[in-house]
C-alpha cells in the first residue's frame, strides 16, 4: 500500500505517448516511473516532500509531479532553458552525469526533481536541480522512482507528526489551470501545442463549465489575457472578457482583444511592453501625462519601491523615453518626487549596479 495520496490533475497517460516522448528525447523511461504516469498521470502529492540526508541543503516540497503532456512540453518548449543550466553545472564538474539524459518530473516550491535514464549503472537515479541560490544538480540518495517515493514526507515533520495521510477535502480544486504557463513558454511554434495542453488540463475538471463556481472567472480570464487563443477557447466556453484591460504585454494580444470588444482604457499603467505602448498612445488615443485610477503611467515605470527586476524596468524606461512621447515630467508622487526625480534616481541606481 502507497504512503502517499495522489490528487489528480489529468486524465491517465497511454503508452503510446510515453513511448512517444521516450522516441523524442532518445533513452528509455525507468519502468516504475512509466507505472506511475499510466496508473496516475502526475498530480499533487501529499506528503509532499522526498526525505533528504542533506537536510540543510533540502529537497524544497513538490508543488506537481509532472503528467505525460507536461513532459512533452517541457522538452519541446522550454527545455533549452533547462538544459542550459543543466550544462553549466556540468562542464563547472559539479555534477558527474550526463544532463542530457535527465528528464524532469516535477515543479518543486524551488527547483525540480529529476530521472536520470543513461544507460548505466546510475540508471533510474533520482536528482534535485534547485536554480534559486541553491547547489545546482544533486544526486539525491534515491537510486529509484519508486525508493523516493516510499521516503515521503511532510515539510515539517515534527508539526505532522500525528497527522495521518488522508484524501484531499472533497472541496479540493486543482489549481494546474491557474499555474499552466507558470513553467512553459508560448511562443509562435508552439502555440498549437500549448492550446491543447490547456484544454487537457480544462477538460479534466469534473464540471468545465461550472468552473466559475469554484475558481474567479475573471482571474482566470485574466491570467491569460495575453494569449488569443485560450481566450477565444474560453469565451466559447461562456466566459467573459473583463471589464478593463490588465497587464496585456503583447502587441498581438491586445490587437485581438480590442477587435473582440475589450476595453484598454487605463492599460498604459499596467502593461509592461513598449510595443504595447506606442499602440494605445499612437492608435488608441491614450495619453501617457493622464491619470488612471488615480495612477499616471509614468509613476508606474518609475517604481521606486519594492523593485524585484530592476533591470527588465531600466530596460522599459529607456524604450519610452527613446520613443519620443511628450512627457510631462513635472507631475508629482504623493511625496513630493517629480517624474524626473524618480528617473534620475533609478539612473543612478543602475549605474552604481554596473
Amino acid at each position: 500500500m502507497h504512503k502517499y495520496y495522489i490528487h489528480p490533475e489529468e486524465g491517465p497517460a497511454t503508452e503510446a505517448r510515453i513511448l512517444e516522448l521516450e522516441q523524442q528525447r532518445g533513452f528509455r523511461i525507468p519502468d516504475d516511473y512509466k507505472a506511475f504516469l499510466l496508473q496516475y498521470n502526475g498530480g499533487v502529492i501529499r506528503p509532499d516532500t522526498p526525505r533528504s540526508e542533506t537536510r540543510g541543503l533540502g529537497i524544497f516540497p513538490i508543488e506537481r509531479l509532472f503528467s505525460i503532456g507536461d513532459l512533452e512540453l517541457v522538452a519541446t518548449a522550454n527545455g533549452e532553458e533547462i538544459m542550459e543550466m543543466m550544462i553549466d553545472d556540468y562542464e563547472d564538474e559539479l555534477f558527474e552525469l550526463d544532463p542530457r539524459k535527465l528528464l524532469s518530473i516535477s515543479l518543486n516550491e524551488r527547483g525540480n526533481l529529476l530521472l536520470y535514464c543513461g544507460e548505466d549503472e546510475e540508471f533510474g537515479r533520482v536528482c534535485y536541480a534547485n536554480y534559486s541560490g541553491g547547489d545546482g544538480i544533486i544526486k539525491t540518495q534515491y537510486a529509484s522512482f519508486t525508493e523516493m517515493m516510499d521516503n515521503l514526507e511532510h515539510f515539517d515533520p515534527e508539526a505532522m507528526k500525528d497527522v495521518r495521510v488522508l484524501p484531499f477535502s472533497e472541496n479540493f480544486v486543482p489549481q494546474k489551470i491557474f499555474s499552466f504557463n507558470y513553467y512553459f513558454l508560448w511562443t509562435d511554434q508552439h502555440q498549437e501545442k500549448t492550446l491543447q495542453r490547456f484544454i487537457e488540463v480544462y477538460r479534466f475538471l469534473k464540471k468545465p463549465k461550472e468552473i466559475r463556481d469554484r475558481i474567479n472567472e475573471r482571474s482566470l480570464m485574466e491570467y491569460y489575457i495575453n494569449y488569443p487563443a485560450i481566450i477565444d477557447f474560453l469565451l466559447k466556453e461562456g466566459f467573459e472578457l473583463p471589464e478593463k484591460l490588465k497587464r496585456v504585454n503583447h502587441l498581438e494580444a491586445i490587437k485581438h482583444l480590442i477587435e473582440i470588444g475589450g476595453n484598454p482604457e487605463g492599460l498604459l499603467i499596467s502593461t509592461r511592453n513598449i510595443d504595447v505602448i506606442k499602440y494605445l498612445i499612437e492608435s488608441c488615443g491614450q495619453n501617457i501625462n493622464t491619470a488612471y485610477d488615480g495612477k499616471f503611467p509614468m509613476m508606474t515605470y518609475t517604481t521606486i519601491e519594492g523593485i524585484v527586476f530592476r533591470h527588465l524596468q531600466w530596460k522599459l524606461l529607456n524604450q519610452i523615453l527613446e520613443a519620443g512621447f511628450d512627457i510631462d515630467y513635472n507631475i508629482q508622487d504623493e511625496k513630493g518626487r517629480t517624474v524626473q526625480d524618480r528617473i534620475d534616481w533609478l539612473r543612478d541606481l543602475n549605474t552604481k549596479k554596473k
